[in-house]
């Protein structure tokens, strides 16, 4: 079913008010859209698992007389335990602004367990020069796409190269092949002139539209040469022509590189080149986690006697913390097996040699250095593969963090006493630095840097798409008389295409404990 603008937002702003009882004090409008979108789809699972009566939210918190929210709802249901929205609403609220997905991927929740995320594409609508229609913008040279045009929106048509050529009788030509093929047009433009660009000369050519004097569909005349456009053949010539008396060009000769350029007229003209913008689409399937939580009645009762705690609350939000905690380590390692080797380079901390290595023997601190240069060429590489922008953040290990605090250009602290990832600081200008306390192993020698637009939800290579979070019914153990609850969370975790040109790594060896 179509939704307009202003009826979804008008949905949205709804949804918001709805929660803004529990999601109060978020101050981001997004993430707090997106925290009421994943409150109001685990409500929905405690509706249908039969934990609160339909309604019971309504209920509860709404003013009869004002319909506004007013405040957190008391628990006062007979189906299912209480617990259940009692726990898991504020869990929900503390933990899911805080996930690092918020700080690296793009974050869309979804509506079901199969939906739909969405993504940005730029594409020519004309072929040009070098560019094909339905070419992407994002593509480079380095990707095997096409490269970027630089003349695609001015009247210039090109670059065409070819060498200049002797041919029988008086003829010296340069041929540029598909010359013609531009713009899908049917029939030759208006053109203004022929530039051309002897680029083993350092020496250019601009020739004016004059009365032809040599065969060819479009001729610019000079006192002895003539540039011949030939549409039909699709041909760019520069000639002597039979009746002419001297050499224009007495100093280009055949073997020479030439670089040409058609210039049209496009005042009045139909066919403006065209770039289009869209929102592209995929569907994606939820994945799950599901984590047991068990207890003892012995437990519970001695530590509500002796402390005036609540085991069970307790332990719920312990679980639900914990499951988090494993989808941000997945959403970082997810994000890392998309780094293409073009954009992953290996930094060895102790190659000191001028030749070889980093050129910093002697000198300790040029080492760090040596690995921000690192760190910074990868993030320049990232630019010009997603034609976006540069890494804007890194996930680092906490004792690659220890080299990168000594650097004079960071700006923070690294500090510990932490089990979530956690933004340390800044390197530069804006690579916001995140380190993972549990970096372990071969991820521990890794920076992994990454790019996400901070101005839109789509801009990352990642998407990641939240469904629902769900506590089950207290359950005793028959056999043992112990409790247990189940924590279940539903999501999806997906690359774009072309997200792989958003990050990078840098691998480091020989650099310490």
């Amino acid at each position: 079913m179509y939704i307009d603008k202003e009826a979804r937002i008008q949905q949205e702003r709804e949804l918001v008010k709805r929660w803004d009882w529990i999601t109060e004090g978020i101050e981001e409008y997004d993430m707090k859209l997106n925290t009421s979108m994943i409150l109001e789809n685990s409500y929905d699972s405690m509706i249908a698992e039969n934990q609160v009566n339909p309604g019971w939210l309504e209920s509860t918190i709404l003013n009869e007389d004002s319909e506004m929210l007013t405040e957190a709802p008391t628990i006062s249901t007979s189906a299912g335990s209480n617990l259940i929205p009692k726990v898991l609403f504020p869990v929900i609220r503390r933990v899911y602004p805080s996930l690092i997905a918020n700080k690296l991927v793009s974050v869309q929740p979804i509506q079901a367990r199969t939906g739909v995320i969405y993504y940005m594409t730029y594409t020519y609508t004309n072929t040009k020069g070098g560019i094909t229609a339905a070419d992407e913008y994002s593509g480079v040279a380095q990707q095997g796409l096409p490269a970027y045009s630089t003349w695609y929106s001015s009247e210039k048509i090109g670059p065409y190269t070819g060498t200049i050529t002797t041919t029988a009788g008086d003829s010296t030509i340069i041929t540029a092949t598909s010359a013609g093929t531009f713009l899908g047009l049917t029939a030759a433009p208006t053109l203004k002139r022929i530039e051309l660009y002897n680029t083993n000369l350092g020496s250019a050519y601009s020739s004016m539209l004059m009365a032809p004097t040599c065969s060819g569909a479009y001729v610019w005349s000079t006192n002895a040469y003539n540039i011949v456009y030939d549409y039909a053949g699709a041909l760019i010539r520069v000639r002597r022509c039979a009746d002419s008396a001297t050499p224009y060009f007495t100093s280009w000769k055949p073997g020479q590189s030439v670089v040409a350029y058609i210039v049209y007229n496009q005042e009045a003209s139909t066919t403006i080149p065209e770039m289009e913008f869209s929102i592209g689409s995929d569907t994606v399937d939820t994945t799950e986690r599901k984590l047991k939580i068990r207890w003892t009645k012995e437990a519970e009762q001695d530590m509500k006697a002796y402390h005036k705690i609540d085991v069970e609350s307790e332990l719920v939000k312990m679980a639900s913390m914990e499951m988090n905690y494993e989808i941000d380590r997945e959403i970082i390692l997810f994000t890392g097996d998309q780094v293409v080797s073009d954009l992953s380079v290996l930094h060895d901390w102790t190659a000191d040699s001028p030749n070889t290595g980093n050129n910093t023997s002697g000198n300790y601190l040029d080492r760090h250095r040596a690995l921000t240069q690192k760190i910074y060429q990868v993030s320049a590489k990232i630019a010009q593969y997603n034609r976006l922008g540069p890494a804007s953040w890194a996930v680092v290990s906490p004792q690659v963090a220890a080299l990168l605090s000594m650097l004079p250009d960071f700006k923070g602290e690294i500090a510990g006493g932490t089990f979530a990832v956690f933004e340390a600081g800044q390197l530069g200008s804006g690579l916001k630095i995140f380190v993972d306390p549990n970096r372990y192993g071969t991820s521990a020698n890794e920076i992994l840097l990454g790019y996400k637009n901070s101005n839109t939800s789509y801009g990352a290579g990642v998407v990641y798409a939240p469904y629902t979070n769900w506590i089950s019914g207290l359950v005793t153990d028959p056999d043992s008389f112990n409790s247990v609850r189940g924590f279940f969370t539903r999501y999806a975790l997906k690359k774009v295409p072309r997200g792989q040109w958003y990050y990078g790594k840098v691998s480091l060896v020989n650099y310490g404990i």
